[in-house]
């Protein structure tokens, strides 16, 4: 290191053939070093180096900052350094770069630079991610720069009063206003435009008041409700609908009901309606039951008998609907049956665990050990030796996981949860790419901002060592085979009657349209990287649990 930095003081440009090798180099510590050098060199000799060379040292720069491994001084190291060189060409076009990493990584050096001179223009469109930290940098620079944010609430108002917006513009408006949700004028500026808007608009509007994560309705959002329910047009009441069911639907009780009863409305619209209140019966009618039961038809689109599945899930069944529903898994097909397979988990009637082994071994149903574990552990023993005899096939690795579990149990307890935090946010655990915690980080996993009241220490060693075992609803992994043979695998993270938006792996989302749609099935493998404890060490596992498990009260 004490070589690189004389390298750097010798300020000389063709010392940059040297060091852009390091780096390359895994030890970070090296890297930083490098790094530092090469901004000194640049800054010393801005007018002389080549726009060649320039272009070179800012693409290898911006290729380290995507490497999982850096930690945040080594990010800051490889900023810094580009941060010196005052020369903001080379890294504008970084702002449109398919790695929201990158993106944010040219907004910092854009915004610090003395000579970046950034626009509200080239700012506002990176709002248009799902990626938090980047997100969260874009709110930054709007509101450090005078007048920015009342701009940009102005605009995105007149967006909303046009009849219709580019798909960059419909993410823009969709970002900004989930990011800036809890902010009341945001709620008025929603409220205030809905009915005038234009039919697509009113669509993107409900998915925001779906998703905003707010603890309750805002009284503006009632009247939105409302009146979206009384339209015509049924995109839009399957939205509302949709939205509602996120919230305390008694409210709206009484319309519910009247859209449930009522046989001349959708088919799909009354399952959503039936979704949405169940949490509020007691029973479930024969009729009702028979009804939902029926849109499991394979006449019905995946998506259709997706929902039908989750309806009948969170419906307060008796054991003989129970029984009746058992009978049907074998028909529901790959998309529904996983979730009616899940449904059986709260239960712990002998007679209604012993007929579903039987029904899984006829199946030859194949389940993950884990997920075999946690559907059987409220049923008597009876029916856990059914299981095990007739289910035997994933045992051995049950017993395994048990085992891994065991070992690393001592960790899930003496953390430190101020400690867990920079885990849980950081780049090599990346927890808050999918996950949000009081507001804080990404949508597409579970909100886990009370998950430590629900869950004990050993839960959440399992749900990071072994993801596929979740049992959370509405956040399972789907493949789609679409006509062209292309397969696609994710959650969905939203769904319009055209389109379902599926996030990958990589937080990417691809939009798959209906009508292309040729096969669909719900994947046995979570998103979530399995062995999440092997990415950091064991203190860090030690301390991100207990900020898991410090997390029992909504923000």
């Amino acid at each position: 290191r004490a070589a690189i930095r004389s390298v750097g003081d010798l300020y000389d440009p063709l010392s940059l053939n040297l060091l852009m090798p390091i780096l390359r180099q895994q030890d970070l510590s090296l890297k930083q070093t490098a790094a530092t050098a090469i901004g000194r060199i640049l800054e010393k000799n801005r007018a002389q180096i080549p726009t060649v060379i320039w272009e070179r040292v800012v693409a290898e720069f911006f290729e380290q900052l995507q490497n999982p491994e850096i930690d945040r001084v080594t990010e800051h190291s490889l900023l810094f350094g580009l941060l010196r060189s005052n020369r903001p060409e080379p890294v504008i076009p970084y702002l449109t770069h398919e790695n929201p990493v990158v993106r944010r990584g040219a907004l910092i050096v854009l915004d610090q630079m003395e000579q970046g001179h950034l626009t509200r223009e080239q700012v506002v469109p990176l709002l248009n991610t799902s990626h938090p930290q980047l997100q969260r940098e874009v709110l930054q620079v709007i509101s450090n720069h005078e007048g920015w944010a009342g701009e940009t609430l102005e605009l995105l108002n007149g967006w909303l009063q046009s009849s219709e917006l580019t798909d960059e513009q419909a993410g823009v408006l969709r970002s900004f206003l989930l990011a800036q949700v809890s902010d009341q004028a945001v709620q008025k500026l929603i409220a205030r435009n809905f009915e005038t808007t234009s039919e697509s608009n009113q669509l993107l509007l409900l998915d925001v008041i779906k998703e905003s994560g707010l603890p309750a309705l805002p009284t503006e959002w009632e009247p939105v409700i409302r009146f979206s329910l009384s339209k015509e047009q049924l995109e839009i009441q399957l939205e509302a609908v949709r939205a509602l069911s996120k919230y305390e639907v008694r409210p709206f009780e009484e319309i519910l009901k009247g859209i449930i009863s009522n046989e001349a409305r959708p088919a799909v619209l009354r399952v959503e309606a039936t979704q949405a209140l169940a949490n509020l019966l007691t029973v479930t009618s024969t009729p009702l039951f028979e009804f939902v039961l029926s849109q499991l038809s394979e006449e019905n689109s995946p998506m259709e008998r997706l929902s039908a599945a989750r309806t009948l899930a969170a419906l307060p069944l008796s054991v003989d609907q129970q029984m009746v529903l058992i009978d049907q898994l074998s028909e529901a097909g790959p998309v529904a049956r996983p979730v009616l397979i899940r449904s059986f988990a709260e239960g712990d009637r002998e007679e209604l665990g012993l007929k579903l082994v039987e029904k899984l071994a006829e199946m030859s149903e194949n389940l993950p050990a884990e997920q075999l574990g946690l559907l059987f552990r409220n049923y008597p023993e009876s029916v856990k030796q059914a299981m095990t005899k007739k289910l035997s096939r994933s045992e051995a690795d049950l017993a395994e996981n048990k085992a891994i579990l065991d070992q690393l149990e001592p960790l899930s307890v003496g953390g430190n949860p101020d400690e867990g935090k920079p885990v849980f946010f950081g780049k090599k655990a990346a927890c808050s790419g999918c996950h949000a915690v009081k507001g804080e980080g990404a949508r597409i996993g579970p909100d886990l901002s009370q998950i430590g009241a629900i869950r004990t220490e050993r839960d959440l060693l399992e749900a990071i060592v072994f993801p596929s075992a979740s049992f959370a609803r509405e956040f399972n992994s789907y493949t789609i085979v679409t006509d062209d043979g292309k397969v696609h695998s994710g959650i969905i993270s939203r769904e319009t009657p055209e389109a379902i938006f599926l996030r990958k792996a990589d937080l990417s989302e691809v939009r798959i349209p209906q009508e292309e749609i040729d096969e669909m099935q719900e994947s046995k493998i979570s998103i979530m990287p399995k062995d999440l404890h092997k990415a950091i060490n064991d203190e860090e596992l030690r301390d991100l649990i207990a900020y898991l498990k410090a997390q029992t009260k909504p923000e």
